[in-house]
């Protein structure tokens, strides 16, 4: 799916984001680096972890499983998902992980 035109987002921004893109172009933000080296040292140091950490994600294959469960224990399993701000598959997968871990 193609992003929206830039334009198009522009319009849809609430007052926070305009706050925010207002403060950007206002140049009312201060930079933690004191010189340009420090900071490309820095997105040097992001760029690398960004790296390694996609390398994880490739190297990890995924299996695709089906399970039937009772209504009751899927509702419960999604109303602990809901608590803990995640989709329920998700939450499954964690709790999966965990469980692997333990054995």
């Amino acid at each position: 799916m193609k992003p929206y035109p830039l334009e198009k987002q522009m319009k849809t921004l609430d007052k926070e984001e305009k706050n925010l893109l207002d403060s950007i172009e206002n140049d009312e933000w201060i930079s933690d680096y004191e010189t340009s080296e420090q900071f490309e040292s820095r997105k040097t140091e992001l760029m690398k972890a960004a790296r390694n950490t996609l390398n994880i994600h490739n190297d990890l294959k995924e299996i695709e499983i089906i399970i039937h469960l009772p209504q009751n224990v899927f509702q419960k399993i999604r109303t602990s998902a809901e608590k803990s701000g995640i989709h329920y598959q998700n939450w499954i997968i964690n709790t999966l992980q965990k469980m692997a871990e333990i054995a």
